[in-house]
């Protein structure tokens, strides 16, 4: 009977700390600066996805391997970008 309720007490406490962390999360928006770097990263991204798929189709009269480094590397630059968006959020 009491584990019992013990049980009841802690499912309440950790549901009830859940939601309100919850609540603090999703009430914490983007600021301007913050949705602009993330854009910027998304658009970079995207781009360079786009050339990696035309790469596939061989879009490009080159061979494909010199176009996947530079997709690589596009990519690694957009994650930086949103890395340093979220390491400098609030400066």
């Amino acid at each position: 009977m009491v584990r019992l309720a013990f049980n009841k007490a802690v499912r309440h406490v950790s549901v009830s700390c859940f939601e309100s962390e919850w609540e603090a999360i999703s009430k914490m928006g983007l600021t301007p600066p913050t949705k602009m770097v993330f854009r910027l990263s998304m658009a970079i991204w995207l781009f360079a996805l786009l050339l990696y798929i035309l790469g596939v189709f061989n879009a490009f009269g080159g061979g494909f391997a010199g176009v996947a480094i530079f997709c690589y590397w596009l990519a690694m630059i957009s994650w930086a970008v949103l890395a340093a968006g979220v390491a400098l959020k609030g400066v």
